[in-house]
């Protein structure tokens, strides 16, 4: 007996801000690099600030509060 299985693989990339934890998505379907990541992200207003080891990922409204 021979059977055939297919698996189909759908990504989701989306951004999180660190300060509201509101959530915007990317893209959905195929894999997003890196920059691609980094600029979708730039693209919905977000941005980034060096904090401790990392980066803290900041939204469009939270940069106004601050």
């Amino acid at each position: 007996m021979a059977y055939k299985e297919e698996v189909k693989t759908t990504y989701i990339t989306s951004v999180i801000c660190d300060k509201c934890q509101k959530e915007k998505l990317l893209n959905a379907g195929n894999q997003l690099s890196w920059d691609g990541k980094m600029n979708g992200a730039i693209h919905y207003g977000y941005t980034f600030e060096e904090k401790g080891n990392g980066f803290e990922t900041i939204c469009a409204k939270c940069q106004l509060v601050t």
